[in-house]
């Protein structure tokens, strides 16, 4: 039998955080997909050995692009993770941790842009509601 079904206290907090756990979880995915795609820039053009002709006038470093799509690619696996890990109430530091990084002005780039804000500091709040902090194994 599940413990879920055994407390339902434990179900009414899987309910609570479902809707922010997979906010969580759709921004890591967005973000992972733009940072994949990002590095490929990044790689195209250093491939190619000219990035201002993509960019204009512009002058970017096709290193700095890999490197910040890598730091954006890692952030949106932890969000990502975090995410799930809320979900199937599990890890409450990991869910925490996921949701203050995207609720963080500086990972606005990471996810669903201003979207990052509302969503981090939902999933933050249910998450530290007592019955809920209380549901993690």
């Amino acid at each position: 039998m599940s413990p879920l079904i055994e407390n339902p206290e434990a179900h009414e907090a899987e309910e609570r955080v479902a809707w922010p756990a997979w906010g969580l979880i759709l921004c890591g995915l967005v973000g992972g997909v733009t940072s994949v795609l990002m590095g490929l820039i990044g790689l195209f053009s250093i491939a190619s050995g000219d990035l201002t002709r993509a960019v204009g006038s512009a002058e970017l470093s096709s290193t700095v692009i890999v490197l910040v799509s890598a730091l954006q690619g890692a952030l949106s696996l932890v969000i990502l993770s975090g995410g799930w890990r809320a979900r199937v109430l599990e890890g409450h530091t990991h869910a925490m941790i996921a949701s203050v990084l995207l609720a963080l002005p500086c990972c606005v780039f990471v996810g669903c842009g201003p979207l990052n804000l509302i969503v981090g500091l939902w999933a933050l709040f249910r998450l530290r509601e007592p019955k809920v902090r209380a549901a993690f194994v």
